[in-house]
């Protein structure tokens, strides 16, 4: 259920991250909730499907000639490829994902500048120690509409307008769930590490080096191609 707050206003040196797409979202299944925020009255619809995916959708006719700001929080679990995550047992979302974002409408585009943070529990990639993390980061979209006659080439269309950065969208509406998970994704760490300087485990006692030290004997890396940096190569 996404929870509305004070509107936020994103930060100016919002840092630019190109659209990746994912999986695109099947339109099925029953509303699961429809409700308007604030006086800006943006329209936001949240949609739950028997896929277990979300719809997150904006109505473009409301977004003010000033631009709207809006603040509100996700379960994890509501986005397809987070849930997966958490599934799998790769990671824990200890909180719902909280997003604020300023949406600005110049033309035919979207433009979209946003923060989110979540904390999540994981595994430290050395130590194996459990570790939470809140992660916050900033990221801007520019979301363009799809021309009538472009209909029929879809995948070429994405492809052009990915190309450019930009998100292509038709009609009068736009599915936020889809790129919003995205930067999510995008903003996971990719080796999790309880401390910069962590020891990690010892290869053969098993040992966490962080807490005690072990007499275990060090075998001594032999690098059999060290040899090779005396090697001059004439040009």
């Amino acid at each position: 259920m996404v929870s509305p707050t004070r509107p936020y206003c994103a930060a100016e040196n919002a840092c630019n991250i190109r659209h990746y797409g994912l999986s695109r979202c099947a339109v099925q299944g029953s509303w699961k909730s429809l409700f308007s925020l604030d006086k800006f009255r943006a329209v936001f619809i949240l949609c739950s499907f028997a896929s277990g995916d979300v719809l997150l959708r904006l109505e473009l006719d409301e977004i003010s000639p000033g631009g709207i700001v809006r603040e509100y929080s996700i379960p994890a679990e509501d986005f397809p490829e987070l849930k997966h995550l958490a599934d799998s047992g790769q990671m824990t979302f200890v909180t719902p994902v909280d997003f604020s974002l300023r949406l600005q409408r110049p033309g035919a585009m979207v433009e979209l500048d946003g923060i989110l943070s979540v904390t999540i529990q994981e595994i430290c990639g050395r130590c194996l120690a459990e570790l939470e993390t809140r992660i916050t980061s900033t990221f801007s979209l520019t979301f363009t509409a799809r021309k009538e006659e472009e209909y029929g080439e879809e995948e070429e269309v994405e492809l052009q307008a990915e190309e450019l950065g930009l998100i292509p969208y038709e009609g009068d509406w736009i599915d936020l769930s889809e790129s919003l998970q995205e930067q999510v994704i995008i903003g996971l760490p990719i080796s999790p590490l309880c401390k910069e300087d962590c020891l990690g485990l010892c290869a053969e006692c098993g040992a966490n080096l962080n807490e005690t030290s072990c007499a275990c004997e060090k075998k001594v890396f032999n690098n059999k191609f060290a040899a090779l940096k005396k090697l001059k190569i004439d040009s």
